[in-house]
C-alpha cells in the first residue's frame, strides 16, 4: 500500500514545479490584461478632455495613448 507522504516524496516535486511555472505564466498574463485595460480607459478618458484642457496640460491629441502609456516625459 502506498502512503501519502510516499507519494508527496517521489511527485509532489515536479508537479509543484510546473504548478507554480504555470501560475507565474497566468499571473504575467493577468498583469499585461490589466495594464492594457488600465491604458485603454485612462485613454478614453482623456481622449474626452476638451483641447483648451489638453492644450494646458502640454498634450496633443495624437499623443494621448503615449503619454498615457509611458507618461508626460516619453510621449515620443
Amino acid at each position: 500500500m502506498i502512503s501519502l507522504s510516499t507519494l508527496q516524496e517521489s511527485n509532489a516535486g515536479p508537479y509543484r514545479q510546473v504548478a507554480r511555472a504555470i501560475t507565474r505564466r497566468v499571473a504575467l498574463i493577468l498583469g499585461y490584461l490589466a495594464q492594457a485595460y488600465r491604458t485603454r480607459r485612462d485613454s478614453e478618458h482623456v481622449m474626452g478632455f476638451s483641447d483648451h484642457l489638453l492644450k494646458d496640460i502640454g498634450v496633443a491629441r495624437c499623443e494621448i495613448e503615449a503619454a498615457v502609456r509611458w507618461g508626460p516625459e516619453r510621449r515620443w
